[in-house]
């Protein structure tokens, strides 16, 4: 995939995982350490094509260091983000993967931050089998 981008510069997206197979393909490649998957959608969403390459990755980056993370379960997801909240924050986006998080609990967690956290900006997004034991929730603040 990388060598079918065609001259330039590509930038890869860490998410958590070894990058080290994608080096060398003849390709410059810039790599974000994006150590989680909220991590990479922080860095993408401020990503601007129209910008300079150079400018457009340190943006990415800054996104990426602003952040706080954590990977937890449906059990501890409220009380994570209570505490991620206590530096500060104006964006949080929760990845939450089924069967391990029920609708249920969104919802209950969706009312408790509209009713305990109301000027905090909430997205969260369903990522199916992305639960391994431990993990099937990503909570980023920004």
């Amino acid at each position: 995939l990388l060598t079918a981008t065609g001259p330039g510069s590509a930038v890869v997206l860490t998410n958590g995982r070894d990058a080290s197979r994608v080096l060398n393909r003849g390709v410059e490649i810039s790599v974000i350490n994006t150590a989680s998957l909220v991590g990479g959608l922080a860095a993408l969403a401020v990503h601007d094509a129209d910008n300079d390459f150079d400018d457009d990755l340190e943006d990415m980056v800054d996104s990426v260091s602003a952040q706080r993370f954590q990977i937890t379960t449906e059990a501890d997801m409220t009380s994570a983000i209570d505490a991620l909240l206590e530096e500060g924050g104006e964006l949080v986006t929760l990845l939450w993967s089924t069967p391990e998080v029920s609708e249920e609990a969104m919802e209950n967690l969706r009312q408790h931050m509209a009713q305990n956290h109301p000027d905090v900006e909430f997205h969260d997004y369903p990522a199916e089998a992305m639960g391994t034991a431990g993990s099937a929730v990503e909570i980023g603040v920004e």
